[in-house]
């Protein structure tokens, strides 16, 4: 009987002895991980990989860009789902950092009626009121250059999708000296209609610009050819045809030219 419960009683003392040092490696690794920053990418659309477009782009840098993260720090005041949120913001930004020595990460937090808070504003970075109106929280990133300054006023969950996007747009805004030359050639009014006096007269505007052009607008300078054009400016990189039904051969003849000589073309 003795040698049962001795038995039992080993046996008990292991599996206590087991979970402990199973809970020593825990805190172990997690604390090694919190030193070093390591974080293997989990999620399920690879969020926190960096596409190699955005690697390019990090990666080319010859200037410091500054990363200056605005966000509130007070557990209490932000609501459950952003708590986790900021800490994946947080997490992207890091990888940023790491991919260039030439982007610089700074967190501030703008306490009610503090410097950082100041700074915030002065920065186009907007606060949000919680619901009842309890606290105003902040979580958005200014992105500097020497003089050139883009800003992403609050960055929510609904973003994280496209945050790195929204990152790498901003920073590549900040840091080109122009912004590229696109060439839109088409018969259609992507670019939107000139009034005329019937359309004066039933008491309707231009027709507006396709949302696609103002979206390219935004990253591009966009010059419009017709489909009759002889010749494409090399100064164009890339050119847009669209739907080229009534194209003329001179026009095909310089679109030809245009991809021998380096030019791109969708």
């Amino acid at each position: 009987l003795m040698s049962k419960n001795a038995k039992s009683l080993n046996t008990v003392a292991l599996s206590v002895a087991g979970v402990a040092i199973a809970f020593v490696i825990i805190v172990l690794i997690n604390f090694i991980a919190g030193r070093v920053n390591l974080r293997a990418d989990l999620t399920q659309d690879n969020l926190y990989t960096l596409s190699q477009g955005t690697r390019n782009i990090l990666e080319g840098l010859d200037t410091d860009v500054n990363l200056r993260y605005y966000v509130t720090h007070d557990s209490e005041a932000l609501p459950q789902e952003l708590q986790s949120y900021v800490r994946k913001v947080e997490d992207l930004l890091i990888e940023f950092k790491k991919q260039s020595k030439h982007v610089k990460l700074k967190k501030f937090d703008p306490e009610p009626d503090s410097d950082d808070e100041l700074a915030a504003n002065q920065a186009g970075i907007q606060g949000a009121e919680l619901q009842g109106g309890s606290a105003v929280i902040y979580n958005g990133i200014e992105i500097q250059c020497l003089d050139k300054r883009s800003v992403l006023p609050f960055v929510s969950p609904q973003q994280e999708k496209t945050l790195e996007y929204d990152l790498a747009r901003a920073i590549s805004e900040v840091v080109r000296e122009k912004k590229p030359i696109v060439g839109l050639m088409t018969d259609l009014e992507i670019a939107g209609g000139q009034m005329n006096p019937m359309m004066m007269q039933q008491g309707r505007g231009p027709t507006p610009a396709w949302h696609f052009f103002e979206a390219i607008q935004k990253d591009f300078e966009v010059r419009t050819l017709p489909l009759s054009t002889d010749a494409i400016d090399s100064e164009i990189s890339t050119l847009i045809v669209a739907h080229p039904q009534n194209i003329t051969e001179a026009a095909e003849y310089a679109i030809d030219q245009s991809i021998m000589g380096g030019g791109k073309v969708i």
